[in-house]
């Protein structure tokens, strides 16, 4: 068997260091937070639990809970209407997942899903931390996801941000580095059927693509990167007829057609405005610089699009940090990736890629690509 380098060990244990940190957060949140479940996700007959179950009952991680309870979408009045069953049953493959760890036992559920919410952290790690060393950046810098607002959130409402960021990451490096085309798409597809948003990802690729050229040859390369969407189609018809709606009937507050007028709402009327600002200009900051020092490749790209979709937003995703957090998770992401790569680009202007430094004979990574 082939012995793993320097370099990809240090991923790797940048990657156990995240599902360690994930695991002392989910600890933290199950001693001090005792919870009665929200009414929108409520399950009949759940009343203020204690623990994991009071981490699920907190927000979207009781939806999750009834799909890992309830794999075949036989029970649609698990969440308090069929059309808010049908829009959360369209990000099928965290709850699924679930169920599969759980062995199918509904008291187990909590625990399964807490085990994949620190597994998914350490997932975001290690690709965030291949990401970086392709920079020649350190990849313990890719813990500063926990620093992300919506991070802690995420972890302590057992949802699969972290788990889509993990995909599309590893997607777009397969694509684009040394092409492993199955394994990018099955990412990709993976991550859309984890949340419908992820499908910028692959979307992007495209466009980035065609913009370079529109040969035969582009053209026929770009093929596989449909597979995400036809996956994601094929699996919200199979939510409508079992359900009876489809995805899209719960769209209040969420999705707007009047650009910022969500936010404006959310600022308006949230109790957390305050801080929600102030997340919103640090953001602002830190995208604005990515934008202006990041290189123009996928990365780059890829914040654009997510910018894109922003102002659409409803007022219920901007209603606080941990929310529009969870949404913008890969603008946070790779606008910081970006302004790193800059940053540490003019800090150490001769310095090799870890593969250079560990491995004279191999050449160097090439940088955020």
């Amino acid at each position: 068997m082939r012995r793993l380098g320097p370099v990809a060990r240090e991923v790797l244990a940048s990657g156990a260091i995240g599902v360690f940190v994930a695991s002392l957060l989910l600890a933290i949140g199950a001693h001090v937070i005792h919870v009665a479940p929200a009414p929108e996700h409520s399950v009949p007959g759940a009343g203020p639990s204690v623990g994991l179950r009071a981490l699920l009952g907190a927000g979207d991680g009781q939806a999750y809970a009834a799909i890992a309870q309830d794999p075949t979408l036989a029970r649609p009045s698990a969440l308090a209407s069929k059309p808010e069953f049908a829009y959360r049953a369209q990000r099928p493959l965290f709850g699924e997942a679930g169920w599969l760890v759980s062995l199918g036992d509904p008291d187990l559920v909590p625990f399964a899903l807490g085990a994949l919410d620190a597994l998914a952290a350490g997932l975001a790690v290690i690709a965030l931390g291949a990401l970086l060393a392709r920079a020649g950046i350190p990849p313990r810098y890719a813990l500063g996801v926990f620093a992300i607002p919506g991070a802690i959130g995420i972890v302590w409402g057992m949802t699969p941000e972290l788990l889509e960021l993990a995909f599309i990451t590893a997607g777009v490096l397969a694509w684009t580095a040394k092409p492993k085309v199955a394994f990018a798409v099955a990412a990709f597809t993976l991550a859309a059927l984890t949340r419908e948003s992820m499908l910028l990802v692959p979307l992007t690729l495209i466009v980035v693509a065609l913009r370079s050229s529109r040969s035969l040859v582009t053209l026929h390369r770009l093929r596989p990167l449909v597979i995400p969407f036809v996956a994601y189609a094929a699996w919200i018809t199979v939510v409508r007829f079992r359900v009876g709606y489809w995805p899209f009937a719960a769209r209040a507050n969420r999705l707007t057609f009047i650009p910022f007028s969500g936010l404006e709402h959310a600022i308006q009327h949230s109790s957390d405005r305050w801080t929600a600002l102030a997340w919103i200009v640090i953001g602002l900051l830190v995208v604005a610089s990515a934008l202006g020092w990041g290189k123009r490749d996928e990365w780059y790209a890829i914040v654009v699009s997510f910018l894109v979709l922003a102002p659409f937003l409803g007022s219920d995703v901007w209603r606080r940090p941990a929310d529009f957090g969870r949404v913008l998770l890969p603008v946070s992401a790779y606008s910081a990736a970006l302004v790193l790569d800059a940053w540490w680009e003019r800090r150490h202007p001769a310095r090799p890629a870890p593969a250079a430094r560990y491995a004279p004979p191999v050449p160097a990574a090439s940088p955020l690509h």
